[in-house]
């Protein structure tokens, strides 16, 4: 009984270190490889995230590897120290939003930060609402972050997002079942009204047949 329990123990061993080789040369071949600059991982290539980087620094310690590039991945997270805690690591990513700007002003008011320049988010806000590319949804996050950044919405701001709110729900489609992308610009034509504070147009030019419905679902 012995031997046998003796034998099932060394199989389970030569198991178990076939899958840590395994594991670790995954690790080495396809996941090293896709480390950003600065030390970190993400969910693609050069990116790098939070929880991601927790995972896989976790796992080379538990196979008793050294980290790749351990001291800029610390140099980073030094340098993303905010008070008392840590700003979260971002996505490399050129293409700005106002849906980002919003969210970081929100957390950088929640930690009574303001060490960062704001007449150059405010020039960034304000060519959102000028720029014929934006769509409804980076209207009402360039006015609801203005909102924050200046205490209040500016009157030009205002007049500015209002003639951009109407230009752009008059290109949308008059039918809510095209897509569903359709279905969400006019969900934020509902809150760009409501935030920058005009009344819902009666053209029917402006307004989709099933709108209402999208009102009672969005209140």
């Amino acid at each position: 009984m012995i031997t046998i329990i003796h034998g099932k123990a060394i199989q389970l061993e030569i198991e178990a270190e076939r899958v840590r080789r395994g594991i670790q040369s995954y690790l080495e071949t396809k996941i090293f490889p896709q480390q950003n600059p600065k030390g970190g991982f993400g969910l693609v290539a050069g990116s790098a995230g939070p929880m991601i980087t927790y995972e896989v620094v976790r796992l080379t310690r538990w196979l008793g590897l050294s980290y790749p590039n351990r001291q800029a991945l610390l140099a980073d997270i030094a340098g993303r120290r905010v008070d008392g805690g840590w700003a979260d690591f971002v996505i490399l990513n050129l293409d700005h939003k106002s849906q980002h700007t919003f969210r970081a002003l929100q957390i950088a008011g929640a930690i009574e930060y303001t060490d960062y320049d704001r007449a150059k988010v405010d020039g960034y806000l304000r060519r959102v609402l000028l720029d014929d590319g934006s769509t409804l949804k980076d209207i009402y996050y360039a006015v609801a972050s203005l909102d924050i950044l200046e205490g209040g919405l500016p009157q030009d701001a205002r007049q500015a997002a209002e003639a951009a709110s109407l230009r752009l729900a008059r290109r949308l489609p008059n039918d809510l079942t095209v897509s569903g992308s359709v279905f969400q610009e006019y969900g934020y034509f509902v809150l760009a009204t409501e935030r920058i504070g005009f009344d819902m147009p009666e053209d029917p030019d402006y307004t989709a047949k099933d709108l209402m419905d999208a009102v009672a679902l969005l209140t």
